[in-house]
């Protein structure tokens, strides 16, 4: 009778090859979504840390903004990616974390922020420009990759201010 109330024991405890229910705290998936979630996180922060620049200049804020996204993405999807890919899981994971505070203030008024749309733009074209970096490793990419990032903070960011001024 003692038998049957006797907690059943697995014989592969010590084994992890054997007992499949030990691996699934360091799965793959949980691993992946944990690296995920540092992503969008840190993204997250890095907005925070420099939304306010925007209080100065929309010229300045694209300018550190794409420079803060450009070393965030690098960093991240050097740490995490595998090699010789492009790392989509988690570009897209820091540019929802850039955008995703975003949103309510420019659902509730689309029209008054739509002049300080670019900087997201800039700060998203960043993002791409770092994973392809990442993916090529040469240094002609990086190379473009500043200029793109310059003349879009700069140039483009004034035309999309002027067109806004004479809009209204």
């Amino acid at each position: 009778m003692q038998q049957y109330f006797q907690p059943y024991r697995s014989k592969h405890i010590c084994n992890p090859k054997k007992n499949r229910t030990a691996n699934k705290l360091y799965s793959y998936p949980n691993i992946m979504k944990t690296k995920l979630i540092i992503s969008f996180l840190s993204s997250m922060l890095v907005f925070l840390l420099t939304c306010w620049t925007s209080g100065y200049s929309l010229y300045v804020s694209a300018m550190v903004g794409a420079c803060c996204f450009f070393a965030l993405t690098y960093y991240v999807v050097e740490k995490y990616a595998a090699p010789n890919t492009f790392g989509a899981a988690y570009v897209t994971a820091i540019s929802l974390g850039r955008v995703i505070l975003e949103i309510p203030l420019r659902i509730s008024n689309f029209p008054e922020t739509l002049f300080s749309m670019f900087t997201t733009f800039v700060a998203i074209v960043s993002i791409l420009l770092a994973s392809l970096y990442f993916k090529e490793k040469r240094y002609s990419v990086l190379f473009l990759s500043i200029v793109i990032l310059v003349l879009l903070s700069t140039v483009a960011q004034a035309e999309w201010l002027h067109a806004f001024r004479h809009d209204r």
